[in-house]
């Protein structure tokens, strides 16, 4: 006779201090400003309300973009690879075929969706249309692809971002035109701020409290600097303050991908997720696998993901652990007809 086994999970959290250990935000919308380094842009007083959101959130002392230009930097940010890229020219051998984040998030039950400001229309791959740029969205690359494709409709006007909030996919992009951006118009601090705040403050105040996060980063820097850039954290798991860990573009898709338990793709398999920066109280969802269903006077086992430091207090109903109590995988013996239920509480010393 089988019956049905629930597997659920209980947490508790102390103090974060582990890599693996990240918060899993419902939602994660990432602003990318261009060509500016982190000397032009923290402090400088025509970006009052970009400023504003450093006291808000997490703010990154020692992050660097990749390479130059800008198309390489966006789609090592999204691939951990240049694809051969190493021009702003629309890509010779795209569509591409290779693992990126969009592909992992769709491949994985997860939503993806990139906005850009000034897109003429759902889908469109052609190299610019008004103030908008194919080289600033770098899903369009996989657009058609015969594999880890992004399909069209995930490239989206940026007059498609929801105003309800919880309609958002897992993780978007938002790519704001030429003029707004700081390209075009690369002293224009106030137009861009202003932007920056209409259209992205409701979702960044929002996520404060639901469970979501907000990241603003940059490309890259100037040409002739050491390619330090912004990049600002904010959302209900962030911790407030600033953090002086040496961090780049791999190291954020690394982190993203870890957050949803994503297979890493190209160099951020070797990258850092960012760590440190998250609050105590931030949601962490450890998966346990295992025997859905189960004979009685059987056994199963039933896993988590092993952490260096933790310890797991597993708890079953139903049955009886016969071994691994205290660690990532247990042994249990089911011992009647009645449903029974998986339960483990991590802690982290």
């Amino acid at each position: 006779m089988l019956r049905s086994i629930s597997l659920l999970f209980l947490l508790f959290q102390t103090s974060l201090s582990f890599a693996q250990l990240l918060p899993q935000p419902d939602h994660v919308v990432i602003l990318i400003m261009e060509n500016h380094d982190y000397s032009q842009i923290i402090g400088e007083p025509n970006l009052p309300y970009l400023n504003s959101l450093v006291p808000q959130g997490a703010l990154f002392t020692n992050y660097y973009a990749l390479t130059h230009p800008s198309q390489p930097n966006y789609i090592r940010m999204f691939s951990g690879d240049s694809q051969g890229v190493i021009a702003d020219f629309v890509p010779l051998f795209a569509p591409f075929d290779t693992p990126n984040l969009g592909a992992a998030l769709l491949q994985n039950g997860r939503t993806f969706f990139g906005f850009s400001e000034d897109l003429p229309s759902v889908g469109f791959t052609g190299a610019e249309s008004g103030k908008y740029v194919r080289k600033h969205a770098p899903w369009v690359n996989w657009i058609g692809g015969d594999a880890n494709a992004i399909p069209a409709n995930k490239h989206r006007p940026f007059t498609d971002f929801p105003t309800d909030f919880n309609q958002l996919p897992t993780i978007s992009f938002v790519i704001p035109n030429l003029d707004n951006d700081l390209h075009d118009n690369p002293t224009d601090y106030a137009t861009s701020d202003l932007w920056i705040q209409n259209h992205l403050d409701a979702y960044i105040q929002w996520a404060k409290t639901n469970n979501s996060l907000f990241i603003l980063t940059f490309d890259e820097g100037e040409l002739l600097g050491d390619n330090k850039i912004a990049t600002i954290m904010v959302g209900e798991p962030v911790k407030l303050g600033e953090y002086n860990t040496h961090y780049d573009h791999y190291d954020l898709l690394r982190t993203l991908l870890d957050m949803y338990n994503l297979p890493a793709c190209g160099e951020s398999n070797s990258a850092t997720p960012i760590t440190g920066c998250w609050k105590t109280c931030s949601l962490i969802h450890p998966q346990i696998t295992g025997d859905a269903d189960a004979c009685p006077s059987n056994t199963a086992t039933y896993n988590v993901q092993a952490v260096a430091g933790t310890t797991y207090n597993w708890t079953v109903n139903g049955g009886t652990i016969i071994s691994g109590q205290g660690t990532a995988q247990i042994q249990v013996q089911w011992n009647n007809d009645t449903a029974g239920t998986v339960d483990v509480v991590q802690s982290v010393p």
